[in-house]
C-alpha cells in the first residue's frame, strides 16, 4: 500500500498533532495557507544518500535503525490507543514516550491487534509549538541536523530539496527530500527545526 493511501486517516489524527502529514501541493484549508516556497531552490533528485541519512537518526540520544518498531525504540515508548486508525494492513497512531505524545507513526504489516512489533513506514518526531522545558519536547537529530538547526543549516547539509513549501499562518517551511514515492525525509522549520519525518519502505 502506498504512503498516500492513508492520507485521509492521517489528516484526522493530524488535527491533534498539528502536523505529521505528507503533502506535495499548495493548499488553503483549516485556516492554514500553504504554498510553494519560491525562495527555496529545489532539485529533481537528492544530492545526499537517503539510506545513509536515515541511518544517522537519533531520538533522545539513542541511535535509531530502520526498519524500526515501537518495541525496538526501547523502554518508555508506546502508542496512544485512542488515536489508532487502521485500515487493511496499515495503521496510524500517536507515538508516546513516558506517556507524553512526541509525534506519530504509520505501521505496516498489520493483521492482528498487536501494533508495537510492526515495522514503521513513517516515523515523525514533532516539537511544533513546544518549548525545550515542555515534558514532551524531544531531542532528535539526523545527520548533523538537530532541533536547534536553522533553515540554512538544513539546505547546507542535505542540499536542495525536491519540494519546498511555506505556510504563512504557522511561519513554517516544509522541505521534502525525496528518494522515490515511498522513501523520503520531511523537515519543518520555523525559527529552528520542529519536525522530522521519515517515510521508509520496509523490506517485505
Amino acid at each position: 500500500m502506498k504512503i498516500k493511501s492513508l492520507l485521509s486517516a492521517v489528516l484526522i489524527v493530524t488535527i491533534s498533532l498539528s502536523s505529521c502529514k505528507s503533502g506535495s501541493t499548495g493548499n488553503k484549508s483549516g485556516g492554514q495557507n500553504r504554498s510553494v516556497a519560491s525562495d527555496i531552490k529545489t532539485s529533481d533528485t537528492m544530492s545526499s544518500d537517503f539510506d545513509q541519512i536515515i541511518d544517522s537518526l537519533t531520538i533522545n540520544g539513542a541511535d535509531i535503525k530502520f526498519p524500526v518498531t515501537i518495541d525496538s525504540l526501547g523502554e518508555g515508548y508506546s502508542y496512544d490507543k485512542s488515536s489508532l486508525i487502521s485500515g487493511g494492513d496499515m495503521a496510524f497512531c500517536n507515538l508516546m514516550y513516558n506517556n507524553k505524545m512526541i509525534g506519530s507513526c504509520q505501521l505496516a504489516q498489520c493483521g492482528d491487534d498487536k501494533y508495537t512489533d510492526k515495522p514503521m513506514s513513517m516515523l515523525c518526531i514533532l516539537n511544533t509549538g513546544k518549548k525545550k522545558d515542555d515534558p514532551s519536547y524531544t531531542e532528535a537529530s539526523i545527520s548533523d541536523i538537530s532541533m536547534d538547526s536553522k533553515l540554512e543549516d538544513v539546505t547546507a547539509s542535505f542540499g536542495d530539496p525536491q519540494f519546498a513549501a511555506y505556510n504563512s499562518d504557522t511561519k513554517n517551511y516544509e522541505l521534502q527530500y525525496i528518494k522515490d514515492d515511498e522513501n523520503k525525509i520531511e523537515i519543518y522549520v520555523d525559527d529552528s527545526v520542529n519536525k522530522i519525518a521519515i517515510y521508509y519502505q520496509h523490506e517485505k
